[in-house]
Parts: C-alpha cells; structure tokens; sequence
C-alpha cells in the first residue's frame, strides 16, 4: 500500500470514527433525557402517591410483616391517633393497637399473621389506643405488600365509632321493642285468660240461674204446703222437733237458690253518695252474732272517716260482707281480724286480714273460680260462690279483688274500689247485669 492509499484509509476511518462519536453523544443525550424524564415522572407520581397518602379519610399504616415495626403512617393517623409520624416510628404496633378486641370469628393475632404469610388480604375489628389512652373501635384491612427489597404489611383502617353507637342504638331498640312485643304477648295471654274466665263464669251463672229457676218454683209449693202441715202439728206431738229442722233446711235451699240467682244477677241499683265509713260500720254490726260467738275482736283502721264515695253501696256491701264473713268463719276462737282503710281521691283500698290456717298459693289461684271452697268440714261451708261473685262485682266496676299470700297462718284479702262511678254509663258493669 503506498503512502497516498494510506493516508486516504486513515482519514475514511477518521471520518467514520467521527460519525460513530458524534451518534454515541446523540444516543448519551437521548439517554440522559429520557431518565431525567423518567425520574421527573417518578417524582410526580411519589408527590402524587403522598398526596393521596395523607388526603385519605382513612387512617393508613405501613409494618413490617410481623406487625411490629411501624414504617410509615399517613396524616390522618397522626391526627386520630394524637401523636407525630416521629412519635409514631418509635412504637411498635401492638402499642397502638389492641387485638383483644378482635370479633372477626374471634381470631387472634397470631391466625391474622398466618393469614398475611400466605397472602391472603384480611380484615378485622381493633381499638387504635389514642396518646392519651383513649379507645377507637376500627375496623381494618390489611394485605401484604412488596418495598423495594423487603416485604410489608398495609393497614388501611376505618373509624367506626359512629357505626358501633348505631349498631349499640339498633341493639336497644331490637332489645325494647322484644320486650314491648313480650309485653303485649302476656297482655293479650291475660286479656285472653280473663275473656275466658268471663266466658266461664257467665256460662255458670247462666246454668244456675236456669237451675235456680227450676228449683225454686217447686221449692216454693213445697214450703208453703209445709207451712199448713207444721201448723196442724201439736207441740206434744213426738215428731215435732222434726218440722223445725225440716223448715231449717228447706230455708237452707231456698238462701242456695238465691245465691245462684246472684251469680248470674248482681245488685243492679244505681250509685249515690254514701259514707264508706258507716257502710263498713254497718256489715261488721251485721256480723256482730258471729263475732260475739267466736269472741273475735275486730280492729278498724281507717285513713279518714269522713270519706265520701259515689257508688252502687249495695255492691259494696255485698263484697265486704262475703271477705268478712269468710274471714270469721275461718278464724279460730278468740283470735282477730284488722281492716284496713286506705281513702284516696279516685280510689280507696280496704284489707281485710285474719288469723285463721291460711290458704297455698295453689289454692290462691282458683279462690275465685265459682263453687270453689275450702271450707271443707265447716257447719257454714256455702257453695262457694260467695268470692267468685265479689270478684264479678269488683271487676265490673273497674276495681279489684285480690288475695295475698303470708307465710304462716292468716290472709289478707285487698279490695279495691274506684271512688266515683256512673254505674249508668258504664258498659262493663251493665254487661253483667
């Protein structure tokens, strides 16, 4: 090769090596350009990321995988929880939160880490425990998350103190309107119970006014041809001591009769003003041959004896004498019976209490059921209609007969009246009538 040949070669690869540098700046350049781009990008999408970051309503945690480390925190946790980020990096988790609390199928905190290993995204309710030590009910969800070169945990966690109060609100409200619908399931069992105990009495009342009626029409031949027979007997007659037995029980029959004459119709006169005093004045004086033969003292106690009530007197009386008489008949000798009166503006209450054997509480249930008696083996022993018929009375002018249970001997009957009533008016009084 001579010397022209070779200073061509050199300049040719000159040139070549001139395009070559010139397109390996233009590549650099292009290089540059397009990571000062890249990380121009980058940057925008950290400030991006942070911005959502801190602007969510939500409280956002990031940990290590063992839920101790605490990496990073957004704003809204600071302000939740009332500590700075720096204040925060140097708990560990478990001093911000409480997982004894947990009610996701009562898991604890060692089954949500076994959850989080395997990848699964979890969710549960904790407290977040606040710097001055006040308990957030949250709920959270968390999953795993890969940084850089190591693994981590995102928590993103809910305020749900307004939830819970709703929930506690829902709960006492399910709760009231449970115990209002048992209310008005025993109300209507009572109401129930009552119309049938209505049904019932009515029923045997109008048995044995039927009854009554059949009896009395040849009760009453009966007597009066007895009364013509007794007249022609002579006292020195050897059966003569039979005819006043005889005229006993038929009188005996006949006071049966009109008892249940009165199941079926009670006293219908009309209420006026009368003195409730002299009233149960007058029923213990018409008791006074019972009293003075079984040498019972009776105690009247009353709230004030000038008490005044508008009210049928004759269903009254009826009541207090039947309590009363019951009472005496079942006092021992020389033993005694406390009435108390209790005078209030739109009721009055009277007790009637005695020392006789006192009655279970089985039998208290049905004391008042019509022909019920336990009197048994008494010479006055009645047919037991005497309580079921003061409780139609009481019933029927919105008051109340009641028994009440003492241990030991002795019982105490309270009678409750309404102290003004317009018997004419009044629907349920005349519907027993």
């Amino acid at each position: 090769m001579n010397k022209k040949q070779l200073t061509d070669e050199i300049k040719k690869l000159k040139d070549e090596l001139v395009k070559v540098t010139n397109s390996s700046k233009k590549l650099v350049k292009q290089e540059i350009l397009k990571r000062k781009n890249m990380q121009e990008a980058l940057s925008k999408s950290a400030d991006k990321y942070h911005m959502l970051f801190n602007a969510s309503d939500d409280l956002i945690c990031v940990s290590d995988i063992n839920f101790k480390k605490i990496y990073s925190v957004n704003d809204t946790a600071c302000r939740n929880l009332k500590y700075s980020r720096e204040e925060l990096y140097k708990l560990q988790l478990k001093e911000v939160i409480r997982y004894d609390c947990v009610t996701n199928s009562n898991r604890k905190k060692v089954e949500l880490l076994d959850e989080i290993h395997k990848g699964n995204s979890i969710r549960f309710e904790v407290a977040a425990i606040t710097k001055s030590g006040t308990n957030i009910p949250m709920e959270v969800k968390s999953h795993k998350i890969e940084l850089d070169d190591y693994e981590a945990v995102l928590h993103i966690a809910r305020d749900i103190k307004e939830r819970k109060k709703m929930e506690q609100e829902l709960h006492k409200y399910t709760q009231n309107l449970e115990n209002i619908v048992d209310e008005r399931t025993k109300r209507i069992s009572e109401l129930e119970k009552q119309r049938t105990e209505i049904e019932k009495t009515a029923a045997t009342g109008r048995m044995a006014a039927q009854i009554a009626h059949e009896i009395n029409n040849p009760l009453a031949g009966i007597k009066n041809s007895f009364l013509l027979v007794k007249d022609a007997i002579s006292e020195d007659h050897p059966y003569f001591s039979y005819a006043g037995r005889i005229e006993k029980e038929i009188d005996r029959i006949a006071n049966i009769v009109r008892q249940m004459f009165d199941l079926y119709r009670p006293d219908q006169k009309a209420a006026y003003n009368f003195s409730l005093s002299e009233s149960i004045n007058d029923i213990v004086s018409l008791l006074e041959p019972t009293r003075r033969e079984k040498e019972i003292k009776i105690n009247i106690n009353n709230s004030d004896p000038e008490f005044k009530v508008f009210l049928p007197e004759g269903s009254l009386r009826q009541v207090v004498f039947n309590v009363l008489k019951n009472a005496l008949e079942v006092s021992p000798l020389q033993s005694s019976i406390d009435i108390e009166i209790l005078c209030k503006k739109k009721f009055f209450y009277i007790r009637i209490s005695d020392q006789g054997p006192g009655i279970s509480e089985k039998d208290c249930k049905r004391i008042f059921e019509p022909f019920y008696s336990k009197k048994n083996g008494q010479k006055s022993r009645g047919m037991g209609l005497g309580l079921s018929i003061s409780k139609g009375i009481t019933d029927a002018l919105k008051g109340d007969l009641s028994i009440k249970p003492k241990k030991g001997p002795g019982t105490c009957f309270n009678i409750k009246f309404p102290s003004y009533i317009e018997v004419e008016n009044d629907d349920s009084y005349e519907s027993i009538l």
